[in-house]
């Protein structure tokens, strides 16, 4: 998961086609054809209704916006920071399964609260993070939107379509009650992507007609004992992967430049792991290290254009390169992320040149999320965004272990 880059609290407007979700959800959320089959279960029930559940959710009138985080794992002292930053929050509340953990987070961040339970947490804020493993975001989601609380769930919104369609309805209606609902595509805080969407928009580089892009990280060659962090990102059980997990960011990069798409392929490997001594192994502490390692994905898009973007751990020499290269029949735009999170090159093949844009900075989701309780409209990326990149997603490793294209139904 990313590491925010905030900014300054000034207010931002999204430029040109940042991720446009349909208008409302009452518009379908974009599904994958042919159906996948995917095991169900029953919903759990709600949380008991809290007072403010039967009331339209609002900012407070006064004082500062209560925040509960949900988990407190690695991301979630990155969501403590970027709230604390925030003029007018207060980190009210925090929960973990581990009763030592949230105790050790809390006394970190001066939380003066440690919650039994969701209800416990939910019914002493206004607004709540959900920071835990993937495959158990619907749960926490559900419950927040049910009782009228704000939400920004980690990256990406769920694990499966499924949740990802109970989470839609849920939203349809707590929209409707003034709830905002955010997922925390944490590189949205690069105004380079901002602007390369707006130039797009804008018909600089005219169609679409090929894009290139990469998230590279080269740790797997480093990692000789996986631990922790390390552990369950190599793992499928506990939702590790480098689809969901770089994937998830690089096709909302794109995506938002270049707009939705219309079919997906993808292979995948996952390679033995190298110890100390050179030998391959394939499992640790008697755990299969089985999650996808690296990944190509093939996309077409709706507009038109082919894209090939790339996500891998064995990057070796790469800590985390982000980089997306946008090619029309007029010209061209390239960001490169790690180099700088506020500049884009745009070639102009009228006059056979490149130069380099320095948009302002954009703010991160963090910022986003806050502004928009305080503006009660919903911003980018809501929760509509996140059952849009969960479906192709879900269209990814369907392709990768069935074989063939994935199309991907409009919304």
């Amino acid at each position: 998961m990313a590491n925010g880059h905030p900014h300054d609290d000034a207010p931002f407007s999204a430029l040109g086609r940042i991720g446009t979700p349909p208008p409302d959800l009452d518009a379908a959320p974009p599904q994958m054809r042919p159906t996948r089959p995917l095991a169900t279960s029953p919903e759990p029930p709600p949380p008991p209704e809290t007072e403010s559940a039967r009331h339209r959710a609002l900012p407070p009138a006064r004082g500062d916006l209560r925040i509960g985080i949900i988990g407190t794992g690695g991301m979630a002292a990155a969501h403590a920071e970027n709230f604390q930053r925030q003029t007018g929050c207060r980190l009210e509340s925090c929960l973990d399964i581990d009763a030592a953990a949230a105790k050790a987070f809390a006394s970190r961040f001066a939380i003066p609260h440690q919650a039994k339970d969701v209800t416990d947490l939910i019914r002493r804020c206004d607004a709540v993070a959900v920071v835990t493993p993937d495959a158990t975001h619907a749960e926490f989601v559900l419950a927040a939107l049910r009782n009228n609380r704000h939400v920004l769930c980690e990256k990406p919104l769920t694990s499966s379509m499924v949740d990802a369609k109970r989470i839609a309805r849920a939203w349809r209606e707590a929209k409707g009650r003034g709830v905002i609902g955010m997922v925390n595509f944490s590189y949205r805080c690069a105004a380079a992507m901002h602007h390369a969407a707006w130039l797009h928009g804008e018909g600089r580089i005219g169609q679409l007609r090929h894009v290139t892009a990469q998230y590279f990280q080269g740790w797997l060659s480093e990692t000789h004992e996986p631990a922790g962090g390390a552990l369950w990102r190599l793992r499928r059980a506990s939702g590790g992967g480098v689809i969901a997990d770089l994937g998830c960011h690089l096709l909302d990069l794109v995506t938002a430049v270049a707009g939705p798409v219309r079919r997906i392929h993808c292979i995948t490997s996952n390679f033995p792991k190298v110890a100390r001594d050179g030998k391959p192994f394939t499992a640790w502490q008697g755990k299969p290290l089985d999650a996808d390692d690296s990944a190509v994905i093939t996309v077409e898009f709706a507009a038109g254009g082919l894209g090939v973007l790339q996500v891998s751990r064995w990057a070796t020499g790469r800590q985390n390169t982000i980089r997306a290269d946008f090619h029309g029949t007029r010209g061209a735009l390239v960001f490169d992320l790690d180099h700088s999170y506020d500049q884009v090159h745009h070639h102009e093949a009228e006059h056979k040149a490149w130069r380099t844009d320095h948009p302002s900075a954009a703010p991160s989701t963090w910022q986003r999320f806050v502004q928009a309780i305080r503006d009660g409209r919903c911003d980018q990326p809501d929760l509509a965004r996140g059952v849009e990149i969960q479906s192709y997603l879900d269209a990814a490793m369907h392709s990768a272990e069935k074989g063939g294209w994935i199309e991907i139904e409009a919304g």
